[in-house]
């Protein structure tokens, strides 16, 4: 933009010295059709008129991988069958495909990652875990997930489970109107 010659010693052959005023002119209103940039140059008293090119925007693909309400429900408790191994696998075989066209993913949640019941429970006789809804969170941080909107489910123990949860998950809670900023799990009160 600046076409000053430094070199010039006359303030004539300088060229252009300070811009002042700047105006754009959009191509509908441009003679030439082209977007356009007028400078004000105050100190030699010119003006300059750049003719802006603007690139076109490249399109941008990303994978969007999204699960909600799992509500601890990991296995099934009727057939005891591992629900997280289908879920897993899926995530993992949308995220192949996609790497094979150069696409980036994205693992969200939209909440409810746990609900109290025989795996929440179980988190905390695993002396690794100990404490509730733990287990639940080790699922999705080996699945990577991205974020997770919190859902009224992981409030279900309380405040101390909840505090836990959010310390031990590699992955943000996500909320709207709620200061966490002050909270301590009674335990470490």
């Amino acid at each position: 933009m600046n076409r000053r010659d430094f070199e010039a010693e006359d303030i004539e052959e300088a060229g252009d010295l300070g811009p002042q005023g700047l105006v754009f002119i959009a191509a509908e209103d441009s003679p030439s059709g082209e977007l356009l940039l007028a400078v004000a140059n105050e100190i030699s008293g010119t003006t300059t008129v750049h003719m802006l090119r603007i690139p076109a925007p490249t399109p941008y693909r990303l994978q969007i991988l999204h699960g909600a309400n799992f509500e601890s429900a990991f296995f099934n408790t009727n057939t005891l069958g591992e629900t997280i191994l289908g879920y897993s696998a899926a995530l993992n075989g949308l995220r192949h495909l996609a790497a094979r066209e150069g696409v980036p993913s994205l693992h969200l949640i939209a909440g409810d990652i746990t609900l109290p019941g025989p795996l929440y429970e179980a988190s905390r006789e695993i002396s690794e875990l100990g404490s509730g809804g733990l287990a639940d969170i080790a699922f999705m941080n080996a699945m990577e997930v991205a974020a997770n909107g919190m859902g009224h489910h992981e409030f279900d123990r309380g405040l101390g489970d909840f505090s836990r949860m959010v310390r031990h998950a590699d992955f943000p809670f996500l909320a709207a109107n709620l200061d966490f900023s002050v909270l301590q799990a009674p335990d470490e009160a």
